[in-house]
């Protein structure tokens, strides 16, 4: 089970600090497969306090080469709003999934910390707050999809993507032509039979049916005779 602990220490500023909440949450990716009514997520607080929280869900394209979000009402958790208290876990399930067709939907769950009532008023002038927000991907699978296209929990399905790529500058360009998304942690470039480039990069996704560029930091390390492009998943 992959599990995602988010542990943030307190800040050493001049000034009362107070730390955001520890969570441990898992899945990290959560996904919706075939006929399934609804799915799940777990939050465990790990810290010393208790922990306020609202989760959301928002629509998830790509466009333009970048990430964009919106609101939506069709697709929501229960519960919306929920008070952790320390060392507890809460299950957060996710309802509204429309997946009788052949398409991936895809969106971001966010969770944000709300504030706590400060009991001691007269410090709040000197206190600094921080306040988190984790954001997970939502997949949702269409029951018409066939199986074999369907990303694993590493994020790579038993079929290989189509996919057209590119560098150009310090980007690597990315067009996705399948029906389900790719997830990346690391690239490697092949000159003939040999790698000849290697490199580890943010958590990137490239949703269906779109192009994403990624940078890369060591674009004069690439060779000019590169033939393949081979894509890691998470590990």
């Amino acid at each position: 089970m992959n599990r995602l602990l988010f542990s943030f220490a307190m800040l050493a500023f001049s000034v009362h600090c107070f730390a955001a909440a520890n969570m441990e949450i898992w899945p990290v990716t959560i996904s919706f497969i075939g006929s399934a009514k609804n799915s799940v997520f777990w939050l465990k607080n790990v810290g010393s306090d208790s922990v306020s929280l609202q989760v959301r869900v928002l629509n998830w394209r790509q466009a333009d080469g970048k990430n964009l979000y919106a609101e939506q009402n069709e697709v929501y958790t229960v519960p919306a709003f929920t008070i952790i208290p320390p060392q507890k876990k809460v299950p957060i399930r996710i309802y509204g999934i429309n997946n009788q067709d052949a398409q991936e939907h895809d969106f971001k769950v966010i969770i944000d910390e709300l504030p706590t009532p400060d009991v001691n008023q007269e410090s709040t002038q000197n206190n600094i707050k921080i306040r988190m927000q984790y954001i997970l991907p939502l997949f949702a699978y269409g029951q018409a999809l066939p199986p074999d296209i369907l990303p694993g929990a590493d994020g790579v399905p038993k079929e290989k993507h189509h996919l057209i790529w590119s560098v150009k500058n310090n980007k690597l360009l990315i067009e996705n032509h399948d029906k389900t998304h790719i997830k990346m942690t690391s690239v490697d470039f092949q000159c003939g039979k040999n790698s000849c480039y290697h490199q580890d990069i943010p958590v990137s996704y490239v949703l269906p049916n779109t192009k994403m560029a990624i940078e890369l930091p060591h674009d004069h390390l690439i060779p000019a005779t590169v033939s393949a492009l081979k894509i890691h998943p998470s590990r």
